[in-house]
């Protein structure tokens, strides 16, 4: 029974140390697809990021299709919370 405690609390212990990540920013990375969702075509719209004075990071200086037409530019968001979900069809 001791030895079955044991082997438990190694597994438990190696899972919960691979849950633990050692990227301190998972957000840096490059983005190269389209968002989906409607609702961030209506923010298309919003003004440019010259006009509102933010900085825009070089990762977000692109411009992306939307699935309903037309397309994106993601600085002009720059400075608001945006949440993107870029998918594949592979």
């Amino acid at each position: 029974m001791i030895r079955r405690a044991t082997i438990v609390a190694v597994a438990a212990s190696i899972a919960l140390a691979a849950c633990g990540g050692s990227d301190p920013d998972p957000v840096a990375s490059p983005a190269t697809a389209a968002p989906t969702s409607p609702a961030t075509s209506a923010a298309s719209d919003a003004p440019t990021s010259e006009s509102s004075g933010a900085v825009v990071p070089a990762a977000l200086d692109f411009s992306a299709p939307l699935l309903g037409g037309g397309s994106i530019e993601l600085g002009a968001l720059a400075g608001r919370p945006v949440l993107l979900w870029f998918w594949a069809p592979w």
